[in-house]
């Protein structure tokens, strides 16, 4: 993206949260975005104590899932979560567990 002059602005990965090309996701990215760096580490401290599945990080948190996952997804991108195993749901079902670097 072009500035003005002749520099050139370049973006990271975590200057925006992600979203689709929806104007709801768009809508939703543009409301969490102050907020995002804080979640992220919210987050990320939480899974250095122990590690979560996702329904559990969000449960830890007190964040919904839908706001806990994304976060959980840019740690990831950034390397500083990892999959670290497999663990039940209350559901019963296997999922990913994820724990801080």
């Amino acid at each position: 993206m072009r500035g003005g002059g002749d520099s050139i602005m370049t973006y990271s990965l975590f200057d925006f949260p992600p979203y689709q090309n929806t104007p709801t996701s768009i809508d939703a990215a543009i409301q969490i975005a102050p907020q995002a760096e804080s979640l992220r580490q919210l987050v990320y401290q939480a899974l250095k104590k122990l590690p979560m599945t996702d329904e559990e990080i969000a449960e830890s948190c007190k964040l919904a899932p839908n706001t806990a996952r994304p976060r959980r997804v840019e740690l990831v991108k950034e390397g500083k979560v990892i999959q670290v195993g497999t663990a039940k749901t209350k559901s019963g079902r296997t999922a990913i567990l994820w724990g801080a670097v």
